[in-house]
């Protein structure tokens, strides 16, 4: 086993204990699949097992890689004394990404790690990586900032989604893509399914974001809703339920009314790219292990998510 393997197996082990350490129950599920994602890529490589293996490898090491930085950047886990600010770490992460020689941190070298592995199996997730950091750069500016001026920052529609399709499309979305054997051209076909999962993940983590300063809510449905910054100070004194299982119906309830209008619209949104996805499946050739994926572990979890946000909402 050469030092970059040995570091992707100890770094996956350690965050994976993190996770289920500091976050008991919330990422099991996505955690069993990206173990068992090697052997579904059987599937898509036709029985080629050190390939189907190489490709869950690094499926599992790009998703460690950004989760290891998300967590610093999120305040789930310690900030690293070689940088004085989270923005200064993301910077000096996204930095090596861009001129991967002269690795320093454990994340310069799960990137080399990562850039590697995708080399052999024939292409390169340089660009991807670029714009995931790049999202998580916005991210820790704003928490940086909240941390200054006390306050969370809004931000208008356009510069939101702009750094959420960045992690999400231009990242996440085609960096799968080309795990899945696919062209990363195709991803505007994902992108529905992308901007569902985003959804979706933004009212799970609600209150905890607005908490550390991330307000997802642009500056156009601010005023739509009649959302006021004070309802964001008033959600930051809350308990930091996750708008999910058992603690939906509680946290719902303990929202201000204008931010729960705004949820039930976000979730019928939700439902809304859900069926567009479906209808660009039907119409679309995708291959089988997509398939599986867009519905097994995108489609299906969001519909049925959104559904219990809208079933809880109503008994709020």
């Amino acid at each position: 086993m050469d030092t970059l393997e040995r570091i992707a197996k100890d770094t996956k082990r350690h965050v994976f204990s993190h996770m289920r350490r500091t976050r008991a129950g919330k990422y099991d599920g996505i955690l069993t699949g990206l173990e068992y994602f090697k052997y579904f890529m059987l599937i898509q490589t036709k029985g080629n097992v050190p390939e189907a293996i190489r490709r869950g490898n690094l499926l599992v090491s790009y998703y460690v890689l950004n989760r290891f930085i998300d967590d610093i950047v999120d305040k789930d886990a310690e900030l690293p004394t070689s940088a004085g600010s989270r923005e200064e770490y993301v910077e000096q992460r996204l930095a090596f990404a861009s001129n991967p020689v002269s690795p320093l941190d454990t994340a310069d070298f799960l990137t080399l790690y990562c850039y590697q592995q995708a080399a052999k199996l024939g292409f390169s997730i340089y660009e991807e990586t670029l714009s995931i950091f790049q999202s998580m750069l916005f991210d820790a500016k704003r928490i940086e900032a909240t941390e200054s001026k006390g306050v969370g920052l809004i931000f208008p529609e356009q510069e939101l989604m702009h750094n959420f399709y960045l992690c999400d499309i231009e990242g996440t979305g085609k960096a799968l893509l080309k795990l899945l054997g696919d062209a990363s051209e195709r991803v505007s076909l994902v992108v529905p399914i992308g901007i569902a999962d985003r959804i979706k993940l933004t009212l799970k983590d609600l209150v905890a974001d607005v908490k550390v300063g991330l307000i997802n809510i642009s500056q156009e449905d601010m005023e739509k809703y009649g959302i006021s910054t004070s309802d964001m100070s008033r959600m930051t004194a809350l308990s930091s339920l996750p708008l999910e299982g058992e603690t939906m119906v509680p946290a719902l309830g303990a929202l201000p009314q204008d931010v729960r209008a705004w949820t039930r619209d976000q979730a019928v949104r939700g439902l809304k790219l859900i069926a567009e996805t479906q209808e660009i499946v039907r119409t679309h050739p995708f291959n089988l292990s997509e398939k599986l994926i867009l519905r097994f572990v995108y489609g299906g979890p969001s519909e049925r998510y959104f559904q219990r946000v809208l079933g809880a909402l109503s008994a709020v």
